[in-house]
């Protein structure tokens, strides 16, 4: 006689804790990063009457009768889709356009997962969180264990630089840091059979790269003979690991290739022959250098010298690389390969890599300046905490750690934040619904309670 008491009362009970779960998900209508939950029911238990049974020789079977004993909740699950961006145009505020959290440690040094990029720097130049709590970086472009450098954008820092010429040549496949020297050198070539050769003398200045000697080069090789050239299907086809030029061409009148050979070889260092099956026997000088600027930089912890200059602008690009820019207009950041090394960009924008940059006294490490984003197989498996992050919880799945716009990774967009996923007026809807079953289970325990009423009144 009291079942339907009960069975009320389990609508009661769990209808309430929906309206519970909507409740916390329009309260969180502006937070930063927020998934919203929806609560999914599933019947509790049946009483059954009859099992019913199969068909006989004369008589045809019967269904089972079962009388349902009320409701509980299946699951509450969290809704990971991205919610809409919006621009702040603050350098610290950062969202993920795509999978991927935000990775931070807590004060335990335990891994926490957010989407929430409202980040601040501390006074030691820490990025952190609204808690607190430091963001991390990393110099593996994809990794299943994690980095637990924090993020760190050095206030003030010791740099400086220095350029010497140098009279070795460096190989062309490290020139990215090294300026020319002015000056001029000659290119001459002499066709299979000829008595003469061609040649072409090319002016540097000292803003010249090595880019523009293969571009001149190039130009000059695929210029038609009654301008003096080689008239050939030549080209440079790239600069090789070695540092030595790699030629390709599809004529075979080439008898060889000199540079430097006339009178003007002021700008040139060593020439080497390099032989190869592509060429004659009188081969190329492929190791056509310049006089070169090496520049090379010290980076090192505040002083009062006159060395030490102060974060004047930081950015962070779409794979999460932060570059900072210092009073003297230099900048530091990492390498966009596997690598994820320093790289060192002067104001006039030479650009010095790990090899030619000391660090003293750790004053900055390159994974300070990568940000490292996390993933997980289940995001449902994740457990929700305060202060907009999640744990890792048992079945989430092992994370997978990468940087941005690698793997299936999102990418960072900075100046932009994700908004709450929450759709109020499908929450309002659920809340109508929720509002209205839980009133109708009210009604029924209500009647339930008066024909209980009517029971005892019988014996009066």
């Amino acid at each position: 006689m009291t079942q339907g008491l009960y069975t009320a009362i389990s609508g009661i009970k769990n209808f309430q804790s929906k309206m519970n779960v909507i409740s916390d998900n329009v309260a969180n209508m502006n937070t930063v990063g927020f998934k919203s939950s929806q609560v999914n029911f599933e019947n509790l238990f049946s009483r059954t009457l009859s099992s019913g049974f199969a068909p006989l020789k004369d008589v045809g079977g019967t269904n089972p009768m079962q009388v349902g004993l009320g409701v509980t909740i299946g699951e509450i699950s969290r809704n990971f889709s991205n919610g809409t961006v919006q621009t702040t145009g603050r350098s610290t505020d950062l969202n993920i356009s795509g999978n991927g959290f935000f990775t931070l440690a807590d004060s335990n040094g335990e891994i926490k997962l957010t989407r929430a990029g409202n980040f601040a720097i501390d006074l030691d130049g820490n990025l952190v969180n609204t808690q607190g709590m430091r963001v991390l970086g990393t110099t593996e472009t994809m990794t299943d264990s994690a980095g637990t450098t924090p993020i760190r954008i050095p206030p003030k820092l010791k740099l400086t630089t220095t350029g010497n010429s140098t009279a070795s040549v460096k190989t062309f496949a490290s020139l990215n840091n090294v300026n020319i020297a002015s000056g001029s050198f000659t290119v001459g070539a002499t066709l299979e059979g000829a008595s003469t050769s061609v040649s072409s003398t090319f002016t540097l200045e000292d803003t010249s790269t090595v880019q523009d000697v293969v571009s001149m080069i190039n130009t000059w090789a695929r210029t038609d003979t009654s301008s003096n050239g080689l008239g050939l299907s030549y080209d440079i086809a790239n600069i090789g690991n070695d540092g030595k030029f790699a030629f390709s061409y599809a004529d075979s009148d080439l008898d060889g290739m000199k540079f430097g050979s006339s009178t003007d070889t002021s700008n040139l260092l060593t020439e080497t022959k390099l032989a190869t099956n592509k060429f004659t026997s009188d081969g190329i000088n492929s190791s056509v250098g310049s006089k070169i600027i090496d520049y090379r930089a010290t980076v090192g912890l505040a002083d009062p010298t006159d060395d030490t200059k102060s974060l004047s602008a930081f950015t962070v690009s779409r794979d999460g690389a932060i570059e900072a820019t210092y009073s003297n207009g230099d900048k530091i950041s990492v390498t966009g390969d596997d690598t994820r090394s320093l790289v060192y960009r002067t104001a006039t924008g030479v650009e010095i890599f790990t090899d030619d940059i000391t660090v003293d006294a750790d004053a900055i490490q390159a994974a300070e300046l990568q940000l490292q984003l996390a993933d997980v197989v289940n995001p449902k498996g994740l457990l929700s905490e305060s202060g907009n992050v999640f744990k890792i919880g048992p079945n989430a799945g092992q994370p997978v750690y990468a940087v941005g716009k690698t793997g299936g990774f999102g990418q960072i967009d900075a100046g932009a934040l994700e908004s709450s996923n929450v759709d109020l007026p499908a929450e309002f809807a659920e809340l109508v619904i929720s509002q209205r079953a839980l009133s109708a289970n009210s009604r029924v325990f209500s009647t339930q309670s008066q024909i209980m009423a009517e029971i005892v009144n019988l014996s009066r």
